[in-house]
């Protein structure tokens, strides 16, 4: 039982840092172009 756990933490750890590797690698980022008009537009979404 405690084998088992101990599996799945270093599973989800192991995981949890090529999520967070995947996230530095491939970062997108925002244009300038893109906040200008969106600071234009009237920001009305449904909802």
């Amino acid at each position: 039982m405690l084998i088992s756990v101990l599996i799945f933490v270093i599973i989800a750890l192991i995981c949890g840092a090529l999520l967070g590797l995947a996230a530095v690698r491939w970062a997108t980022r925002e244009d300038p172009l893109v906040e200008k008009i969106n600071a234009l537009l009237p920001q009305t979404q449904c909802g």
